[in-house]
């Protein structure tokens, strides 16, 4: 699983430099793409469904970012996100399949 968000993460990224053009993040890229993902672990949790790694990737980021590497700390973010998003669609998902798994 872990490749696979790796390698959604690239595609975003490579989708991303095409559209916008190759140039740095900035700070504030960061500081909004980060408030996003965060938002949406903190959603995921709320629904019973965060990733274990979610939040050490974004404390990595933030370490990342301090470091003054925005490209390699807006990866981890734009990783952390998909965990997010992928937590709360598992949380919908399994909202609506549980009745299924009740013995009757």
């Amino acid at each position: 699983m872990k490749s696979i968000l790796r390698t959604i993460v690239a595609c975003v990224f490579f989708f991303t430099a095409c559209v916008v053009g190759a140039s740095e993040p900035t700070a504030e890229d960061f500081n909004k793409a980060f408030a996003e993902a965060n938002a949406a672990r903190k959603m995921a949790g709320e629904l019973g469904h965060e990733w274990r790694d979610t939040a050490k990737i974004l404390r990595k980021a933030q370490e990342t970012a301090t470091a003054g590497d925005l490209k390699k700390a807006m990866e981890l973010v734009a990783e952390a996100k998909l965990q997010g998003e992928a937590g709360i669609v598992q949380a919908k998902r399994e909202g609506a399949l549980w009745e299924g798994r009740v013995i009757r």
